[in-house]
Formats: C-alpha cells, sequence, structure tokens
C-alpha cells in the first residue's frame, strides 16, 4: 500500500529528470497538506471577517437608504470602509488555499549533493535546490506518527550592497519521518575529506 503523501510515479520521474549524473535520492517525501493546522485555523477565521464585513457593510447600507442626503453620504461612506475588512477576509481565506494546493504540488528530496523542492505546476516544474555547503542551521519540531517540520537556512549570501548579507529559510512542513531526513541533512553538513 502506498502512503498517502507517497509521490506518484509521474512526480519521481519530473524528480528524476531533476538530477544530475550519478546523484542518487537518499530521502524524499511529500509534505502533508493538513499538517498545517494554523493555516487551516486562520482559513476558517477568515470566514468569519468576511462574514463581519458583509454585516457590517449591509446594516450601514440598509441605514443610508432611510436617512437624509448629507446623512446618506455619510452613511455610505461608512457602508463602504468594510469592505477593507472584507478584503482581510477573503486573503484569510485564499492564502490557506493557496499553500495547501501548493504542497499536493510539491516533493522534498535529500541527495549526496543536495537538498530540492520540486513543485509542480501546470505550466512547468519548478525547481528549489540548496548545494550542500550552502547549508546552514538546521531546526527540527516533530509532531506525532513521525511527522515533523525542518527548518533550513542557508549560509549568508552577499546581497547587491556594500556589506550586505542575506540569509534565506526554507520550510518542510509536515514531512513523513523527519527524523531520518534531519539526520541525513546533518551528515550532508558534515566536513568532506578533501
Amino acid at each position: 500500500m502506498v502512503e498517502r503523501n507517497e509521490p506518484d510515479g509521474a512526480a519521481l520521474a519530473a524528480l528524476r529528470a531533476q538530477l544530475n549524473p550519478g546523484e542518487a535520492v537518499l530521502w524524499r517525501g511529500r509534505p502533508d497538506p493538513a499538517f498545517d493546522t494554523a493555516g487551516r485555523l486562520l482559513g476558517w477565521a477568515g470566514w468569519a471577517v468576511v462574514l463581519l464585513g458583509a454585516l457590517a457593510s449591509a446594516a450601514f447600507l440598509l441605514t443610508a437608504l432611510g436617512a437624509d442626503a448629507r446623512g446618506r453620504l455619510v452613511l455610505l461612506f461608512f457602508s463602504l470602509a468594510p469592505l477593507s475588512v472584507l478584503a482581510v477576509g477573503i486573503a484569510l481565506i485564499v492564502l490557506p488555499l493557496r499553500a495547501h494546493a501548493r504542497a499536493r504540488r510539491s516533493i522534498h528530496a535529500i541527495t549526496g549533493e543536495r537538498l530540492l523542492t520540486l513543485i509542480r505546476n501546470p505550466s512547468g516544474d519548478e525547481l528549489v535546490f540548496i548545494a550542500a555547503r550552502s547549508i546552514g542551521p538546521v531546526r527540527l519540531r516533530m509532531a506525532g506518527g513521525g511527522r515533523g517540520t525542518i527548518m533550513i537556512e542557508t549560509h549568508s549570501n552577499s546581497g547587491s550592497g556594500a556589506g550586505m548579507r542575506i540569509t534565506q529559510t526554507y520550510d518542510w512542513f509536515g514531512v513523513a519521518d523527519a527524523q531520518k531526513a534531519y539526520q541525513l541533512i546533518a551528515a550532508l553538513q558534515a566536513p568532506r575529506p578533501s
């Protein structure tokens, strides 16, 4: 039986196509789209904010219909103000849904040379990789069932300004067998004999 988050054949073929000659996958996994509970709660909060904004707008509009001309103008203005609340609520709904969809299309992999994240898109695959020499601090936050989140920082790179440094962070949310992946990343960081 294939685990729910195991990459399918087409995804594995796309991942293999990104490998350098002689490069082998030591670990692979998919994020669990349902893992990010905070994101789902944010989506539910978004529905509450949308409802609140819609009710406030409707209340002001109904009040404006019974007011005199000057009062209508003031109430019309205040009936439009909750639309900003409505926009925030819609964003709180859409962003977690987009993150969920992205997680469903992502595959993480560790090779002997680098870390890879392949995101399958209808318009073409997107590949993000971190060379072994660029891996900086790595943290692991375990959850139940062997799943966890691995937070990977890159070593600082020179930015565009004089003395400017940029550190990027990549989070692998809800990956299965996170402890093994964390240990493999630590092994990649170990100094290699010359």
